[in-house]
């Protein structure tokens, strides 16, 4: 008939396969039990099996459930999904992929936690994840944990509710399509020990923990590189405009003999070339789209911008460095910060369009047109989820991780006031609302919030030509330019208002990155508060990152009601609760 469990009130649970529909047996419930029903959690985790022998699950007489695993081997490179459950599901015959099992195997209480850092400094992406333990005392998962493996797989977090049928007296399981999405995300790899399969899940954003230049030099000669460079990343310059280039970067040598540099790994352009700081050397006039063959008159230099390349025709005296746009070798010229931030996720990251909110980067576009461009030398070892956040930086923003799995592009702003909540919270549906502290670096509020831009990608206090125009030797000389906000009212009312470290860097117009640090102004040099708020799961788990709310209590500053936006939720599986962070 199925396996003996117990609800949270300690009544015998029998789940099974028997009748027309998915079922759960139950000593007859209260009626405020039976109205409430009975929720449940489902995980599903995507495992694959590499090439190489194929995998045949233990098929004991009562070892497995049935339906558990195939009777037929996974074969080698092949994925099947692992499924699970708290109170003992399936799936319905109507539903996509037809009836699937979702035994009770979820042995402790999921911890689902997902905050967005709030400091302006702090570049990285919000950080979500899930701790899920699965039981394995019977050993019918070590098969698969030895031979498979889920690491960067898909993994989704489900919540439903179970229906009391009070005519056949028996809780009804429901369709897939009604449980709510919790968390979808990816499984990093798994630990198995005797009893246990413990997963931790991740949002999307760990697929950007590896290096964001892949492209290497080969050392093969020409545009691969000569031998010194064998191994080493391409340089990858991505925005900027000929009116707001990508500032003063350093190209790679990557053919001694014939002076050739590169600057990007896809198409792009030279805007001022700077030989110690002054534009020495002229442009001969020649485009081509081989540097290799031919030759560059002395004192002048050439252009491939098909391939990022320019060349020579004298050694140089001083350092060379360039003002220059990069393209993106496929979506091609691409100069506005999220704009940018969304094809380096989809395009030079390759993030699957599963996990990537584009809306949210085309809503934060068209709201905030800002020029941006940045380079990365071979040298800088920043991942992915750096790199991107650098660009969002800019402007304010940050990549955040959607219930749904997607990550999002979060503008993070003052609230207007006129925004509509999609819940309001009070007494009526919440516990006791609780202040936090924000960070020490935002309370009190800051006096003043600068904001970096046109960020100088070579610092050059040393070596320069004598005879370097003075606005470009203080350029060099410094890694930024900053815009900033003051508050005269902050620095008045506390006695030590906070001074936030710089942010930012990649926008390169100044009035875009002057209405940036308005708008930051307005955020933190003004007094904020952080509150958590328990809500009942079933009001909690459709709240979503940036959700805006009305808090509302009975005493203290909420009292008449304030608009906030969530910047945290933390879930616990086996609480009738759960909590989301508001920042108001």
């Amino acid at each position: 008939m199925g396996r003996v469990l117990r609800t949270p009130d300690r009544q015998p649970l029998i789940t099974g396969m028997v009748g027309p529909t998915p079922i759960a047996l139950l000593a007859t419930p209260g009626p405020a039990a039976a109205a409430a029903g009975m929720p449940f959690f489902t995980v599903a985790i995507e495992a694959y099996q590499p090439p190489g022998t194929a995998l045949t699950p233990v098929l004991g007489w009562n070892l497995v459930p049935w339906n558990l695993l195939s009777l037929r081997p996974i074969g080698a490179g092949s994925t099947t999904k692992i499924t699970a459950s708290d109170m003992g599901y399936r799936t319905r015959a109507g539903d996509a992929g037809g009836v699937v099992p979702y035994p009770a195997l979820i042995a402790d209480s999921i911890q689902l936690d997902r905050e967005i850092p709030l400091d302006p400094a702090t570049t990285a992406a919000a950080a979500g994840g899930a701790t899920v333990v699965l039981i394995n005392d019977d050993g019918h998962l070590d098969g698969i944990a030895s031979s498979m493996n889920a690491d960067g797989r898909r993994a989704e977090i489900r919540r439903g509710t179970k229906v009391w049928d009070a005519g056949r007296g028996l809780f009804v399981d429901p369709s897939l399509a009604d449980l709510d999405m919790v968390f979808a995300g990816v499984a990093t790899p798994w630990f198995l020990d005797v009893t246990t399969l413990r997963v931790l899940l991740r949002d999307a954003s760990y697929w950007l923990e590896r290096p964001y230049q892949a492209n290497l030099y080969t050392g093969a000669g020409g545009i691969n590189g000569s031998t010194a460079l064998t191994g080493i990343r391409i340089p990858r310059t991505r925005g900027g405009t000929a009116g707001h280039p990508v500032k003063n970067i350093t190209p790679v040598l990557i053919d001694p003999v014939k002076l050739i540099y590169q600057y990007n790994d896809g198409p792009g352009a030279i805007v001022t070339l700077w030989e110690g700081a002054k534009a020495t050397i002229a442009f001969s006039g020649d485009d081509t789209t081989d540097l290799f063959s031919g030759t560059t008159p002395p004192g002048t230099y050439r252009t491939d911008d098909t391939h990022g390349l320019f060349q020579l025709g004298s050694p140089p005296a001083y350092a060379i460095t360039a003002d220059v746009t990069g393209e993106f070798p496929v979506a091609g010229a691409v100069t506005t910060a999220a704009a940018i931030a969304l094809a380096m996720l989809t395009e030079d990251l390759g993030l699957a369009a599963e996990f990537v909110d584009a809306d949210s980067f085309a809503a934060a576009d068209s709201a905030y047109p800002y020029i941006a461009g940045i380079y990365f030398h071979p040298d800088d070892a920043a991942d992915g989820a750096a790199a991107v956040s650098r660009v969002l930086s800019g402007m304010h923003a940050k990549l955040i991780h959607a219930r749904a799995g997607e990550l999002r592009c979060c503008v993070l702003r003052a609230l207007s006031g006129t925004e509509t909540p999609v819940l309001t919270i009070g007494p009526h549906n919440s516990g006791e609302i609780v202040p936090v502290p924000l960070p020490a670096t935002l309370d009190p509020p800051a006096v003043r919030v600068r904001v970096a831009w046109q960020h100088n990608h070579t610092v050059q206090a040393s070596g320069l030509n004598p005879e370097a125009p003075a606005a470009q030797v203080q350029f060099a000389a410094a890694s930024d330019s900053y815009a900033f906000f003051g508050s005269p009212a902050v620095a008045a009312q506390f006695a030590r208002p906070n001074d936030l470290a710089p942010f930012g860097g990649s926008l390169l117009v100044r009035d875009d990155v002057d209405a940036v640090a308005a708008d930051v102004g307005a955020l933190w040099c003004a007094r904020r508060r952080l509150f958590d708020v328990p809500l009942p799961l079933e009001l909690g788990v459709g709240l979503d990152l940036g959700d805006v709310l009305r808090l509302r209590d009975l005493t203290g500053e909420l009292r008449s009601g304030r608009l906030g936006q969530i910047v945290g939720t933390s879930l616990r599986s086996n609480e009738d609760m759960m909590t989301v962070r508001v920042l108001v």
